[in-house]
Order: structure tokens, then sequence, then C-alpha cells
């Protein structure tokens, strides 16, 4: 059964910035920021989210490690791995 993941957006931070995950398992951003942020995976077979104003979110389903930036803020950087259980 897959299982949901929370990251917080806040103080152009991810929270954690780090995540283990299992494949198929879910990660929900959550921007808590007044500003805006894009979210754009920087590892092969990229994806991008639209951009999120506070109170937006966006799911992710995970298939394989993944490493990731705000495509608005370069210097925000986040990482999710798939463990193989």
């Amino acid at each position: 059964q897959s299982q949901e993941h929370i990251v917080e957006i806040s103080a152009l931070r991810f929270s954690p910035t780090s995540l283990e995950v299992k494949s198929g398992d879910v990660v929900k951003w959550v921007n808590k920021d007044n500003r805006r942020h894009q979210l754009m995976s920087i590892s092969e077979g990229g994806w991008r989210s639209r951009i999120l104003r506070r109170g937006d979110s966006f799911v992710l389903f995970v298939g394989k490690t993944t490493f990731y930036i705000c495509a608005l803020h370069s210097n925000m950087r986040g990482a999710i791995k798939v463990r193989s259980d």
C-alpha cells in the first residue's frame, strides 16, 4: 500500500530536504511560503509542477530516485530517494 509523504515549502527551503520512500509512494509538496515556487526535476525523465502560490500543493507518484529544484529559486534543492525493499 502506498504512503503519502509531505514536503513543506517555507522560508525558501524544502522541509524535509531529502526523503526516503518506497516506489509507488506519493509525495505532496505544500507551499506555505509567501513567494511563488515551481518544482522541477533535474533527473532524467524530468517533470515540472505548475507555479505554486501560497496554499497550493503538487502531488507526485514516485517511481524512481529523483533530484529537484525550485525553477524560480535555483538554490532551493531537494531529493527523493527510492529504497529497494
